[in-house]
């Protein structure tokens, strides 16, 4: 097992999204960060072209990886060549190279923390350092862009889609399963900054999350893990009831959106699902039914992004663009399912925590083309080690880790 004695290449290639990441705190947004971006695209790019170019180095995660990869790229470099004529007359819409750009640096992090878990430079040692840092980078990012939102929306309470940033971070908390009191100390931080950024579909899968990760060690047989769950689970009943209730009490919006929530209010999504939905059901031209109306073509219809995986790309890359969508997860859940007989069950634990919180945000926003960090992470990590049990290779997570 690797230490962090000495700095290997995914060390800086953590730093480096980190430091994406931090845009508009550590310095200006603009110029650099996109400096950044495009080294975080090529860095990936260079590790996946081999996997592209040699399909026998694929598993069948990374295949459908390739092919969300290939869609992405046909459809966002005709968008950044030629354009969509139906969307060219929508007032502030995004720039023509952003659909291809977030795609890339979402999607080709998979290879990168795959090939780096194939070489040994991504250990189970150097996830729980990166679940450190990435949670504690995230907690200044909140305070500032909670200060963004409410200086642009001119009020002083607002949701913040970080909250499903932080979300991300709970797979990783598996790896601390050794280390209890510390695991449900930065299980309580990330889930404290969950609730406070008030975004619904974070909050509920969070809880779903929590629950996986504790139900198990409160029956463990292990007195210490026994003692710290139940612990932990009468800190976060009193805790949450203190929290809520203060908020219930002090913030007004945070009552509101407890009562929107209550009363079925999507907030204005079903709105827009309801336009887009019987546009793709009835769409007549055979074309933009099988391949969509190309990239970005949701603007055209509502104005805005879907907000949601499946009608974004059912609308922009059509039938075959989400059945290539459905094929990726499909995948992912087959794969989550079949290492029960490969990891300890902590570990299968977190790979069906991952799958269910990756497939969960596509329902509520967008989960492929912006995937954190921490997500891709583990995904790359386990495809591998999922890999190598099925070329017979004995070095797996039950005897490793």
């Amino acid at each position: 097992m690797l230490g962090l004695k000495k700095l290997n290449r995914c060390d800086i290639y953590i730093a480096l999204n980190v430091l994406y990441s931090m845009q508009g705190l550590l310095y200006p947004s603009g110029a650099i960060n996109q400096v950044f971006q495009l080294i975080i695209i090529v860095w990936g790019l260079k590790i996946s072209i081999k996997y592209f170019l040699g399909p026998l180095r694929q598993t069948k995660l990374l295949k459908a990886t390739s092919a969300l990869v290939f869609m992405y790229c046909l459809y966002g470099g005709t968008l950044l060549l030629f354009g969509n004529p139906k969307i060219e007359h929508i007032p502030e819409l995004p720039a023509k190279y952003i659909y291809l750009q977030v795609s890339l640096r979402s999607l080709l992090r998979i290879y990168v923390f795959f090939h780096y878990a194939s070489i040994g430079y991504l250990t189970s040692f150097r996830i729980r350092v990166y679940a450190v840092v990435l949670l504690l980078s995230l907690i200044p990012q909140y305070y500032y862009q909670q200060a963004q939102i409410m200086f642009k929306f001119d009020r002083e309470e607002v949701t913040n889609n970080i909250g499903y940033t932080f979300l991300s971070i709970i797979p990783t908390l598996f790896f601390f399963n050794k280390r209890p009191l510390l695991q449900y100390i930065l299980l309580a931080v990330t889930m404290l900054y969950i609730v406070i950024a008030m975004k619904r579909g974070a909050i509920m899968i969070g809880v779903v999350a929590v629950l996986i990760l504790i139900f198990p060690n409160i029956f463990s047989k292990e007195n210490k893990h026994r003692l710290w769950a139940i612990l932990f689970t009468v800190a976060l009943i009193v805790g949450t009831v203190i929290v809520v209730t203060n908020m219930m009490s002090e913030s007004g919006y945070f009552a509101y959106r407890v009562e929107q929530t209550l009363s079925g209010d999507t907030s204005g999504r079903d709105s827009i699902y309801s336009t887009l939905w019987p546009q793709i059901v009835t769409e007549p031209n055979l074309f933009y039914f099988l391949f969509g109306r190309g990239a970005d073509s949701t603007w055209a219809l509502v104005g805005n992004y879907a907000h949601q995986d499946w009608l974004e790309t059912l609308c922009n890359n059509g039938l075959i663009g989400g059945l290539i969508l459905l094929g990726f997860f499909f995948i992912f859940f087959q794969e989550a399912l079949k290492s029960k007989k490969i990891f300890t069950k902590n570990y299968f634990s977190a790979y069906l925590t991952l799958f269910i919180i990756a497939f969960s945000k596509t329902l509520f926003s967008m989960s492929i083309q912006s995937m954190e960090v921490s997500i891709s992470l583990l995904l790359g990590f386990f495809t591998y080690w999922v890999n190598c049990s099925r070329k017979g290779t004995d070095n797996n997570l039950k005897i490793n880790v």
